[in-house]
């Protein structure tokens, strides 16, 4: 067989030429066309999706990037919003220190004016204030002595609180609102008209059964009949004081019965050595009766009552 292919062409004037091509070289040439045309189709393939990547990243740079954008803008928002609380906080802080100090200075200021009130009347009356002795705590110490500028709210909150405890045992004001008939010391006896009577109390005229109140907080020692008193109550208030009540009409507590300042007691009378109704009102000290008047004329110390 023929290693030659021959190709011939004709043109219009008919006059045909001859083209011989090798087989082998034919083929050759048909190998490399085919590999031509397929590395030119896969080229264009791969450009294609080269281009159709760098675009769809570009997209997804460009997303990010929005991304990006708007997280900072939270950020900030976020940033200004926590800034803005922590100011508000700290006002809030500093609004509730100032009202804080304002509330505690009020209540030491009231604190100081009580253990004042209570010191004037202390002294007025005669009463010495008891200091509470050392605790076990407060002994063997030293040091120089140092002024402390703020005050010392504990130690002055107890201090108030001993006065309003000995305050509220100490029999002050009034047992009953009628006006006094006879003072205590000297005078001249209602019954006998003897001048040289002594009077152990004081005597206030009053409507038969009007209530007759306990002066301080006590124990009732005595309550029933007692001679020429009548019906008579007697209240131990410690530290040596006790108030006697008599010529009660009656007597509403009993023996070993604890009362409060401003507590009903009994009703005026005029039982035992009595020519009308009226109260006898009596302070001892020790047992030993005392002139009542500088504790009559205290003012109203109700809020003293350990019953509040």
């Amino acid at each position: 067989m023929s290693e030659k292919l021959h190709i011939i062409i004709s043109d219009d004037s008919h006059s045909p030429k001859s083209l011989v091509f090798s087989k082998k070289n034919l083929k050759i040439g048909l190998v490399v066309g085919c590999l031509y045309l397929t590395l030119a189709s896969t080229g264009s393939y791969f450009t294609a999706g080269f281009f159709q990547d760098k675009k769809d990243l570009a997209t997804d740079v460009a997303t990010l990037q929005e991304t990006l954008l708007q997280t900072k803008q939270t950020n900030q928002q976020y940033s200004e919003r926590i800034a803005q609380l922590q100011y508000e906080m700290k006002y809030q802080q500093t609004q509730f220190q100032a009202e804080k100090k304002e509330l505690v200075n009020t209540a030491v200021n009231e604190l100081k004016k009580r253990s004042q009130f209570i010191e004037n009347v202390m002294d007025e009356i005669g009463v010495k204030i008891k200091k509470q002795p050392p605790t076990a705590q407060e002994e063997n110490r030293g040091g120089p002595y140092i002024a402390q500028e703020t005050v010392d709210h504990k130690s002055l909150i107890q201090q108030t609180d001993n006065y309003l405890k000995m305050m509220a045992k100490l029999p002050l004001g009034r047992p009953v609102s009628g006006r006094v008939t006879s003072s205590y010391g000297s005078r001249k006896d209602p019954i006998n008209k003897r001048s040289n009577a002594f009077h152990s109390g004081i005597d206030f005229r009053g409507k038969r059964g009007s209530e007759v109140l306990t002066t301080a907080d006590g124990k009732v020692i005595k309550a029933g009949r007692n001679g020429s008193y009548g019906l008579f109550v007697q209240i131990d208030h410690g530290n040596g004081y006790s108030t006697c009540f008599a010529h009660l009409k009656k007597y509403t507590v009993k023996k070993g019965e604890y009362v409060h300042r401003g507590q009903t007691i009994g009703l005026i009378g005029s039982t035992g050595r009595s020519n009308g109704p009226h109260l006898h009102y009596e302070l001892r000290f020790n047992d030993k009766a005392i002139n009542p008047v500088k504790f009559l004329k205290v003012a109203d110390l109700s809020f003293l009552s350990t019953s509040n």
